[in-house]
């Protein structure tokens, strides 16, 4: 398969205009997600390999995007991560509290995947197939999102991005 072939959208044109400053949970005990992957390496859309899409790049608090990979390669499902721009970069929405270790599960991706998050806090949690389930903190707010998708054999990543109004 080569990239680029697919329909759907990859990321809005331009910058966020309104990009939080900070995204903190108040809780002391909560461990936001890691960044497993390389930004390096990190490509929007297509790699050569596969290609990402979302069904929209603008919705409302409590809609559900439709998340679509498209790729030879096998990986797992969960292997992503939704982040937040903020003026300090982008971050992970979901995390763990306490001294929780981030587990995945071996829903394998073999030709393609489709995720369809329901764009709460809720709704996230469980898409997130984690054998400890993750939380998003603090609440969502409105900005620019991205989901980065990096279980897939190999050193790139591929991401789309999309606008929640909250």
């Amino acid at each position: 398969m080569q990239g680029g072939n697919e329909s759907g959208n990859i990321r809005p044109e331009g910058n966020p205009t309104d990009a939080p400053n900070e995204f903190v949970c108040e809780n002391s005990e909560f461990n936001r997600h890691p960044k497993p992957y390389d930004s390096d390496n990190l490509r929007w859309g297509d790699t050569d390999e596969e290609s990402l899409r979302v069904d929209g790049l603008s919705f409302n608090y409590g809609e559900t995007a439709e998340i679509s990979l498209h790729a030879n390669e096998r990986g797992t499902s969960d292997s992503f991560n939704f982040e937040i721009y903020t003026e300090n970069g982008w971050r992970d929405v979901r995390g763990v509290v306490g001294d929780s270790k981030i587990g995945y599960t071996d829903e394998l991706v073999n030709g393609g995947f489709t995720w369809e998050l329901e764009l709460t806090e809720e709704g996230i949690s469980s898409a997130s197939n984690d054998t400890i389930p993750l939380e998003v903190c603090p609440d969502l707010v409105s900005g620019r999102y991205r989901f980065v998708f990096w279980g897939l054999t190999g050193d790139e990543s591929v991401a789309v991005s999309f606008d929640i109004d909250v």
